[in-house]
């Protein structure tokens, strides 16, 4: 035997379910399309983002050897001998 407040949330439950389904098939529908082709995106020579493949034929080839990566040497700062700043004694708790 089921009370009037569970039969409501019953039906509200439901009601909800339905609702949630048609919004489902409606995105379906009205999708603009998820293929693979349409995600892509290629960079170009300039580093801009565009939709259509580069041409293979403007392809440059670069040898693994002539690219150089290196970090710059950090040169050798002087530490001031006389520091700037407050000495603040630290509390020591003895036991």
């Amino acid at each position: 035997m089921a009370t009037f407040s569970k039969k409501e949330k019953e039906k509200k439950r439901l009601k909800k379910r339905e609702e949630k389904k048609k919004k489902k098939e409606e995105r379906k529908n009205n999708s603009q399309g998820g293929d693979l082709d349409s995600m892509i995106a290629w960079v170009d020579e300039f580093g801009n983002i565009v939709d259509e493949k580069p041409d293979p034929e403007q392809k440059k080839t670069i040898k693994a050897k002539d690219i150089e990566v290196s970090v710059s040497r950090k040169e050798d700062e002087e530490i001031p001998a006389e520091r700037k700043g407050r000495n603040r004694p630290v509390m020591v708790k003895q036991v």
